[in-house]
């Protein structure tokens, strides 16, 4: 969503979430928990991956407007 957090941090439409906080994310609930623990706008290490890489990167602590898809991935892909 245009002016989020997600998109002030870059991420693309096609990224999948795959870490917040240190914490594997396999479903909505696992990150609506993660983004409301601890203190608001505190920062937190996020991992995505990308069409062909991993991105890591720190953002601040909260929603991070972006709308989820149930996705299927190799694990081996990670």
């Amino acid at each position: 969503m245009p002016t989020s957090a997600a998109d002030d941090a870059g991420i693309l439409d096609d990224d999948l979430l795959v870490s917040y906080t240190d914490q594997q994310m396999f479903n909505w609930n696992d990150l609506q928990n993660a983004s409301t623990e601890g203190t608001r706008d505190e920062l937190v290490d996020v991992i995505m991956l990308g069409e062909n890489s991993h991105l890591a990167m720190t953002i601040p602590r909260g929603p991070l407007g972006v709308r989820l898809i149930l996705t299927h991935i190799d694990p081996d892909a990670m």
